[in-house]
């Protein structure tokens, strides 16, 4: 058996308006080194989205580099990266000579040149390469691993190198790639950054993030070539497993809650058992970030009770529907009652002055429903929530249509 720890979407750099989380970013990656350790796992898989942006803070990359070395262990522990969409790929690949004798790969392209047959990556051995494919060899690994990586790709990147869809292109690169190699049986991990439903299930993006689900673009897990063991994805912010076999594919999930959208605080890396015959996901707990809350309140004085309950070291997000506007001694106290507070003043009316006619409400019901159901239960509807609404709103179309 074979142990990988799969992460992804640090983010680091990111900012919560003006609040700086780099602190909470460097408790969580402890954590993530304390796992790599106390669970001995052979490989550390990181699949994009190191960094928040192009052109992240100096303090950031430092992290970076540190949390990198130490999860290499001196080389004894082979670690992944992959570019995602908010990384720049040369950027990340500019530290790949460095790398390559500490154990850590850095790949920010789909056609970046990958380490030749025979180049130590740290004490592992590449046995074989390609264009996005390479098959390692470990003196203390039971067996050899081959692994798929794919990088973000963008769609005007795509439209330089084919004239196709993004999903059936890569499914046919992936294919290519694994025939070529179906001669020599290894288990098969493929990395990933990239959007992918569960099974006809729409999954929610971040509010946050740069959305890269385009309508007919969004991959299936039958996309996935089945000689694949497992899927290692970036880009969700949730942990969820949308395969449980043939292959097995999992998004690990953020770092840290990076938005008021994202309700849940309780992030995770995958340990990735491997096995030639099969693989056993166990979420890790990531300590270290505060809990992001979304209240929605009538007046200052709900509101006021409802802060009392929520720990001091929290960001809070109050929407305040309220008729009347807020005192400065109401603003005060709201301001005093909890260090990281962000207030927004929203009136249903202002909400529903945006439609500008009947004909506009109709074309976007989806967010009127959500006006409605945050005006009347104070919080906005859940995912499966809004899933039932869109079926519904589906069959009464279709009803329509008969008659």
């Amino acid at each position: 058996m074979i142990r990988l720890l799969h992460t992804a979407d640090w983010h680091l750099g990111k900012r919560l308006r003006q609040f700086n989380r780099l602190e909470e970013q460097c408790r969580a990656l402890e954590s993530l080194v304390l796992h790599a350790d106390e669970q001995k796992v052979h490989a550390i898989l990181i699949a994009g989205d190191v960094y928040d942006s192009a052109n992240p803070p100096a303090e950031a990359q430092t992290l970076c580099f540190k949390v990198l070395h130490e999860l290499a262990r001196g080389g004894e522990r082979p670690v992944i990266v992959i570019a995602g969409n908010h990384d720049s790929p040369e950027r990340l690949e500019s530290a790949a000579c460095w790398g390559y004798p500490l154990g850590v790969l850095l790949l920010g392209s789909l056609d970046s040149t990958l380490p030749q047959a025979g180049t130590h990556l740290g004490k592992a051995v590449v046995s074989y390469s390609a264009n996005g494919i390479l098959e390692l060899q470990h003196p203390r690994w039971p067996f050899d691993v081959r692994f798929l990586l794919t990088p973000y790709v963008s769609p005007y990147r795509l439209q330089q190198i084919v004239d196709t869809q993004l999903p059936a292109w890569l499914r046919t690169q992936w294919e290519e790639r694994l025939q070529s190699r179906a001669h020599v049986p290894m288990p098969t991990v493929l990395v990933a950054h990239l959007y992918c439903s569960a099974d006809g299930i729409v999954l929610q993006e971040d509010e946050e993030e740069r959305p890269i689900s385009f309508g007919n673009e969004a991959f299936s897990p039958d996309d996935f070539p089945s000689m694949v063991h497992y899927v290692a994805l970036g880009h969700l912010h949730q942990f969820q497993i949308i395969r449980q076999s043939s292959p097995t594919i999992a998004y690990s999930g953020s770092l840290l809650q990076y938005s008021f959208s994202d309700t849940n605080p309780n992030k995770v890396a995958l340990l990735v058992e491997l096995n030639p015959n099969g693989v056993q996901i166990n979420p890790l707990p990531l300590s270290g970030g505060y809990p992001l809350y979304r209240l929605i309140c009538q007046n200052s004085q709900e509101a006021l009770q409802r802060l009392q309950n929520l720990p001091s070291e929290a960001y809070v997000e109050l929407l305040l529907y309220s008729d009347a506007p807020l005192s400065p001694e109401e603003l005060q106290q709201l301001r005093g009652s909890h260090r990281h507070l962000f207030i927004t003043p929203v009136k249903l009316q202002q909400e529903l002055s945006e439609f500008s006619s009947p004909e506009a409400l109709l074309d976007d019901i989806e967010t009127l429903f959500t006006t409605f159901f945050r005006y009347k239960e104070r919080q906005d509807p859940d995912a499966a929530m809004v899933e039932l609404f869109r079926e519904v709103l589906q069959r009464h179309r279709a009803l329509q249509h008969d008659t």
